[in-house]
Order: structure tokens, then C-alpha cells, then sequence
């Protein structure tokens, strides 16, 4: 008998969750319009290739949302070197390529249509919200020896007491 797995259905967003993704969306274009609209082509070009690695649409939206930013990759990739994000460090959004629709063919094998490609907001962070994870590590053993130390502190003065 063949083994079928259960297929795991997404949640389906709410309205209010649609209306305000889709005001974050338009706000985030519109915000890249209007700085690209404002800065003159030796400032833009300074701004767009800080970091390599994005577009220059997301360059821009590093730019707007952290202009100090130095070192930003995603939450795993600090994960990856050996960093932390910091707890309550609120995320840098760009674009991410979210996948791409199949292209349209003819009879003839010719492509008739390219495929759309979809994007998607994700967070990214800077060097400055994150922190050693080897430190961090350090930290929470010293926190769990002093709560075994203050335990053992007051199971003693509870027996000389008894």
C-alpha cells in the first residue's frame, strides 16, 4: 500500500492582513519614487551601490529605513557567521524574488509570453542589531550558574534554619 503524506494547507490571510500588506506595498513604492525623483544621479549612484549583493530598488529601501546601515543580510545568514539578532530589533524590508511564472509557448516551441517574476517583503538586518553568538551563549551559562547558585543558597538556609 503506498504512503500518501498529509499536504500542509497555508493559512489564508484576513482581510485587514491583505489591506495592510497591500498599504505597505505601496507605500515602499512609492517611497522609492520620490527618493528617486529628489536626489540628483551622483547621490543615487552612491546610494545604490553600498551593497552589491541587492538591486538598486533595495539599496534605496536599505538606505531610507537605515541610512547608517554598514553589513545587512538576512536573520539566517547571521546566524550562518556565528551573530545573533538582538531580541525586538525591528528588520530592514526589501524585495526577495518569490518565484516566477511558467512562460507562455506557441505550437512552435517559440515563447510568446515571458514568465512574471514575483516578489515578496522580507526582513533583513544590520551588523549594529546583532551580537556574538559565542557571547550570548557565555552570558545565558553565567545567568543559569547564578540561578543554581542563589537555589543552592536558599535550600541551605532553609535547612540551618530548620
Amino acid at each position: 500500500m503506498a504512503k500518501t503524506s498529509a499536504r500542509k494547507t497555508r493559512r489564508q490571510p484576513t482581510e485587514a492582513e491583505k489591506a495592510t500588506r497591500a498599504a505597505e506595498i505601496t507605500a515602499f513604492k512609492e517611497a522609492v519614487e520620490a527618493f528617486e525623483a529628489a536626489t540628483d544621479e551622483d547621490a543615487l549612484a552612491g546610494v545604490t551601490t553600498r551593497f552589491p549583493q541587492y538591486s538598486d530598488k533595495n539599496n534605496i529601501l536599505i538606505h531610507l529605513q537605515a541610512p547608517a546601515a554598514t553589513d545587512v543580510k538576512a536573520y539566517r545568514a547571521w546566524q550562518a557567521e556565528g551573530r545573533q539578532v538582538r531580541k525586538g530589533e525591528h528588520g530592514i524590508r526589501i524585495w526577495a524574488p518569490a518565484g516566477k511564472a511558467e512562460d507562455e509557448t506557441a505550437a512552435d516551441g517559440k515563447v510568446t509570453k515571458a514568465g512574471r517574476q514575483f516578489f515578496r517583503l522580507v526582513s533583513v538586518f544590520d551588523v549594529t542589531q546583532t551580537e556574538d553568538a559565542a557571547v550570548l551563549a557565555a552570558q545565558a551559562d553565567a545567568a543559569q550558574a547564578d540561578a543554581r547558585a542563589l537555589a543552592a543558597a536558599a535550600a541551605f538556609g532553609d535547612m540551618v534554619a530548620a
